[in-house]
């Protein structure tokens, strides 16, 4: 079982369809195809190109093949959506992309005509997905080509099947796919509806002018009347000319009062898809100028043989009518610049607060609930926003404001100059703190605080130029988030210097612990009795030291044996004493003998 529309929507929601980078989303499918390719090993030769079609024989063995012109339908219609913004300026490019969404619509019938053979094994469901998916890009094809009659017809069938297999899903997050689908695919029958109805009026309002109706849109209807004629920005004041011009500026006006005032707590889905809507308005309206432009070009380049009262009777093709027509077209640009600005804007205030903590998603927005219906989790901010991503919104909102310089009447305007000189320090200001942010959660300390340091330098230009603005209601916000920056600075600064002591009193601690450890480890057991530990490492000590260490014991000197000859002894001594004797002893037995005291003389 194949659920087509929620594979599809999860590929594109995951490879750039959030930033309407088709491109991007195109490249994609062709590198799932040639993996899927490779797998299934369905090359389609290597050096020389050699078709190798999907067949039922295939689909039978691995119904993974249905992938394959599923991903070439999604390819095609990417490329189509790519070549459709790039008609904006190149009115040609719109040719290639029609034949692009052709090709996808033949991929889509072979998918259908591949599942529904009876030996192939898809469901039911599958081929009622495969249907719907096939309805909707034939609709879009003749809506794209102005075929109303034909694209409500096939868009109302696919809706039709749409809501019927999205009823029959339980999950509320696939459901929400489905009815999204079902609400785009109402707003084109809306307009199809509008432009069956007035196709009569417009024709005659058009013949009456003398201009042939068939290459020019006929999307105004009876309600057209109420639109405004006159069309005021930057202080000038021009007639729009055409009522088709007219309903379609004040679509986009309409459309575009929803991004003024977003609450934070809408879900970003709800925005998306209102963008979306007034991207397709704005992508009409320029195509509708460059039609009229196209016209009066060709109108004044045939003028000379024209007579003076056809001359009169077609107003719209004079040089006052192109200057004016130019004059819608930059205002067009400008004003999908400026709704592409507030809607950046916006996700960046969403994104910073859940980052800071001052609101908390469900995960119900995303559909990701969990457990019975009806019970969310909440998540923190760190499981939610990541400082990359805001570093990417900014760097998306600087190049949004850089378009925007590149309009040449804003120059003339005295409030936009001023503006984009306090926005370009603020934004700057703001995408280096994150940047420190990212680098703080990274543990990179250094580059951090190198980082806080420059943003606060550059947020104090950008503080000068918004106390430079006279418009409160545009600086009163930018600097308010300026001080927050800098009030989260000094606390991730202390906050960094007293973790800083910490982890170096931490580490002092360890490495004491660790060395005192080391010199138990190393004493016997023996010689710490009063230490009652009974771990693993202390069960390894040795209960007494062994071999014993040597111990210092008493000996003869070696100062006697060396040095005995060269003792001088005092005159008491015992030679001394021992020649007075003998001298005493010699005279004594003299006299003895002279007076007789020898006996045996």
């Amino acid at each position: 079982e194949l659920r087509v529309l929620e594979f599809v929507v999860g590929l594109q929601r995951a490879n750039g369809l959030r930033y309407n980078d088709y491109n991007r989303y195109r490249q994609y499918c062709s590198r799932r195809l040639h993996r899927l390719r490779k797998l299934l090993k369905a090359l389609q030769g290597r050096r020389r190109f050699e078709k190798n079609e999907v067949t039922l024989e295939k689909l039978q063995g691995n119904t993974d093949y249905l992938y394959i012109p599923l991903l070439n339908a999604e390819r095609a219609w990417a490329s189509f959506q790519h070549d459709k913004l790039l008609s904006q300026a190149s009115p040609r490019k719109m040719h290639h992309g029609i034949s692009r969404l052709k090709k996808a619509l033949t991929h889509a019938a072979a998918l259908k005509a591949l599942a529904m053979e009876e030996e192939s094994g898809v469901s039911s469901s599958t081929i009622d997905e495969i249907e719907a998916y096939r309805l909707w890009l034939h609709g879009l094809f003749h809506f794209e080509r102005k075929q109303w009659k034909e694209a409500q017809e096939h868009l109302e069938k696919s809706s039709q099947l749409y809501t019927q297999i999205g009823s029959s899903i339980e999950d509320e997050g696939v459901q929400k796919i489905y009815t999204q689908r079902v609400h785009e695919i109402a707003s084109n029958l809306r307009f199809c509806e509008y432009n069956t109805d007035g196709t009569q009026e417009l024709s005659a309002l058009f013949k009456s002018v003398g201009v042939q109706p068939t290459e020019m849109d006929t999307e105004v209807g009876n309600n057209a009347t109420a639109a405004p004629t006159e069309l005021t920005w930057l202080g000038t004041t021009v007639s729009i000319p055409g009522k088709k011009l007219q309903f379609l500026i004040d679509t986009i006006n309409t459309k575009a009062t929803f991004l003024a005032n977003i609450p934070l707590s809408e879900s970003e889905e709800t925005v998306f898809v209102k963008f979306d809507e007034l991207s397709v308005q704005h992508a009409d309206t320029l195509a509708a100028v460059s039609e009229s432009l196209d016209s009066a070009n060709a109108f004044t380049g045939t003028g000379s043989s024209a007579t003076s009262s056809t001359t009169t009777q077609n107003v719209a093709h004079t040089d006052e009518t192109v200057e004016t027509l130019r004059f819608i077209q930059t205002f067009a640009n400008w004003h999908l610049l400026d709704c592409m600005m507030r809607r950046n804007m916006w996700m960046i205030a969403r994104a910073q607060a859940l980052y800071f903590g001052t609101m908390e998603e469900e995960d119900g927005q995303e559909g990701d609930r969990e457990g019975k219906k009806g019970s969310y989790k909440k998540k923190s901010k760190q499981d939610t926003t990541r400082p990359e991503d805001l570093v990417r919104l900014y760097d998306i909102v600087i190049q949004n404001l850089s378009s925007l310089n590149n309009i040449e009447m804003l120059q003339d305007d005295d409030d936009f100059p001023k503006q984009h000189d306090a926005y370009k320090p603020y934004f700057r200001a703001m995408r280096c703190f994150f940047i420190a942010e990212s680098h703080r959660k990274s543990s990179k300390l250094r580059e951090a605080l190198a980082l806080y340091d420059r943003a606060t330098s550059v947020s104090a230009k950008a503080a000068k130029k918004l106390d430079s603005v006279k418009n409160s209601a545009f600086s009163a916000p930018l600097s308010a988030n300026l001080k927050k920056m800098a009030h989260e600075i000094r606390t991730q600064k202390c906050g960094m210097q007293a973790a800083a002591f910490l982890q170096t009193a931490k580490k002092e601690r360890e490495e004491a612990q660790q060395a005192s450890n080391e010199f138990i480890k190393q004493k016997p057991l023996s010689e710490t009795p009063l230490d009652m530990e009974t771990s693993a490492d202390t069960l390894q000590r040795q209960l007494v030291a062994f071999p014993p260490e040597f111990e210092t014991m008493e000996c003869r000197p070696l100062f006697f044996d060396n040095c005995a000859q060269h003792l001088q002894y005092p005159t008491d001594s015992l030679t001394e004493r021992t020649k007075q004797t003998s001298t005493v002893g010699a005279v004594t037995s003299m006299f003895s003998s002279l007076w007789g005291g020898n006996s045996n003389a």
